[in-house]
């Protein structure tokens, strides 16, 4: 089922009464869904299981699905960014190595300096590294 036809299902549901015990949305689209007594809030419910416990989640994504401080939808999935580095590279331009306590700063301004103009063509045949470490 396609979103839109999903999103279409659902809000006819909520207002009919009849509204599913369990449902998948994305974050961005479940604004509609805060009004009222719509959502039972999953907070009070995670709080009272033994299997795991809010600490198991990343706080970012806990707030993405918060409102005015309560939980009101657990997070299914969260975007993750890995991000390899080519060790030789550091090392062969004395450009010390990234390690746990390097900010995301820091790491990108190392890996920047790694740009180079290897053929002296005035052209970077080599490139350092840029992108958005943001979560979706």
């Amino acid at each position: 089922m396609r979103h839109a036809e999903h999103v279409t299902r659902l809000a006819p549901s909520f207002a009919g009464g009849d509204p599913p015990d369990l449902f998948l949305i994305n974050y961005r689209r479940w604004g509609q869904f805060l009004g009222g007594e719509v959502l039972a809030p999953p907070g009070p419910w995670l709080d009272d299981l033994a299997s795991f416990k809010r600490t198991d989640f990343f706080d970012l994504t806990l707030e993405a699905f918060s409102w005015n401080g309560e939980l009101l939808r657990m997070p299914q999935n969260a975007s993750s960014l890995v991000v390899y580095w080519n060790r030789a590279l550091f090392n062969r331009y004395d450009v010390p190595t990234p390690d746990r306590d390097r900010t995301w700063r820091e790491f990108h301004d190392a890996a920047a300096s790694l740009t180079r103009d290897t053929g002296l063509d005035r052209r970077n045949e080599l490139c350092g590294l840029d992108l958005d470490p943001s979560i979706v």
